[in-house]
């Protein structure tokens, strides 16, 4: 069987690395998460009137549950696989299941968290295990990954890694813009990648530079569209540090001092709402098979591009020995490493048409970084706080139907992995 309470222990290690400033609120036992780990693992393997379940579990004390945004279960319920897949099920999009760690031996279900600013503002600072498909889980801290299981392999938290900054870095380098503009437009585009992510059924992003359009061999295809510069009006607002809202309430004499600090919370959960709906408006074009096409300026040019007939498809990819430093020092990796055709077609884009970017999220979750800076090479990185270079172990769960790798995994040969007997079923949950 899978040591789960080994895993707990190395992920609680590597949440103790992530910087002090953004340290736990409330640091659950290891019994705990363990005991979550293992149940959201099984959980993750059911399926609901043919959903897959993804149950997102929160560690928090005792003190929130009587907060906005909170919605209590009473009496709660014991820490039960078949009562999170139930509790899965009514889990908002952005929201959670709560748990509170009052024992070793006694973690329990005792709210549902709603998707509303005001749970948004503490959550984060909790410890979170998360289901994104089946057999894939993580545990964050804020938006921090501290231990993850994604394709049979578990990886740690270990310092410097190739995050999402060191990714935005790696785009800026083809979106064709300068300076600070170059920032903030690969920041975009970043983060447009894990709003697709967010959504669970995996998608790419293609980048070509500033001025550039379909042309070549991606002419002709996909949908082309026209997208008004206006959803783009948050964040240059932000970039520029001239939110309008912002901007009255700041102006001397315009509200109430002591109503001052509550105003500016609210207009800048105003300004993360647009922002919010934007990205999903976007994101949500992924759901349609083909990638999603912009350029610098950025401006969306197309949906839906699959495109066959790229004229460069390289057999490798080269990996930098370090994150920050994409131009130096390159390791070459089969394309087969970094996943199946919506990874090939990504590459053959980058190494096609470079300049040129691309930022791929798993359909099991996670996202891979591509860039092309001259044709027919192909730099590329799974995007992660975890550790650079994973080292792990691998072990046949024959039961479970996929491989399964912790890097201490203790497997009885003469019964292999199996759901634990004593679960009770779920009528319309199946394996």
């Amino acid at each position: 069987m899978v040591d789960f309470t080994e895993f707990a222990k190395k992920a609680l290690e590597a949440i103790k690395k992530i910087d002090v400033l953004e340290s736990c609120r409330w640091v659950p036992s290891v019994e705990g998460l363990a005991a979550v780990i293992e149940v959201v693992f099984w959980a993750s393997l059911d399926h609901y009137e043919g959903q897959a379940l993804k149950p997102r579990v929160h560690f928090a004390p005792e003190s929130v549950l009587g907060n906005d945004g909170v919605v209590r279960l009473d009496p709660p319920l014991p820490l039960h696989a078949q009562h999170l897949r139930r509790m899965a099920r009514a889990q908002a999009t952005d929201g959670g299941i709560l748990v509170v760690d009052t024992s070793p031996d006694r973690v329990s279900i005792r709210a549902l968290l709603a998707s509303t600013p005001s749970v948004n503002s503490s959550r984060p600072w909790w410890v979170c295990v998360e289901a994104k498909s089946a057999g894939v889980v993580s545990v964050r801290l804020a938006h921090h990954i501290a231990a993850e299981f994604v394709r049979g392999k578990a990886t740690f938290y270990s310092g410097p890694a190739m995050d999402s900054f060191a990714g935005s870095f790696w785009i800026s380098l083809i979106c064709g813009v300068h300076g600070q503009h170059a920032i903030n437009h690969s920041s975009l585009f970043m983060q447009l990648a894990m709003a697709i992510d967010r959504l669970g059924c995996g998608g790419s992003l293609w980048i070509l530079p500033a001025g550039k359009g379909l042309e070549g061999p991606l002419e002709g295809l996909g949908q082309p569209v026209s997208l008004g510069q206006q959803w783009l009006e948050p964040f240059r607002q932000e970039w520029e540090m001239q939110t309008p809202i912002l901007k009255l309430l700041n102006t001397p004499g315009w509200i109430a001092e002591s109503m001052l600090g509550w105003a500016q919370q609210a207009g800048q959960q105003w300004q993360a709402l647009q922002k919010e709906a934007a990205m999903r408006t976007i994101a949500s074009l992924a759901q349609l098979d083909g990638a999603i096409v912009m350029n610098g300026d950025p401006k969306l040019l197309a949906f839906g591009v699959v495109c066959n007939n790229f004229p460069n498809a390289p057999d490798e990819v080269f990996k930098p020995e370090h994150p920050g430093r994409p131009r130096q020092n390159h390791i070459g990796s089969p394309v087969t490493e970094f996943g199946g055709s919506r990874h090939r077609s990504a590459i053959n884009f980058c190494a096609s048409c470079a300049p040129a970017g691309a930022l791929v999220a798993s359909h099991d979750g996670g996202i891979t970084a591509f860039v092309g800076l001259e044709k027919g090479k192909v730099i590329g990185a799974r995007i992660s706080t975890i550790a650079w270079e994973p080292k792990t172990v691998t072990s046949e769960y024959k039961n479970v139907g996929f491989k399964v790798s912790l890097g201490f995994v203790n497997v009885d040969e003469s019964s292999g992995a199996s759901r634990p007997e004593s679960e009770p079923t779920d009528d319309k949950a199946t394996s």
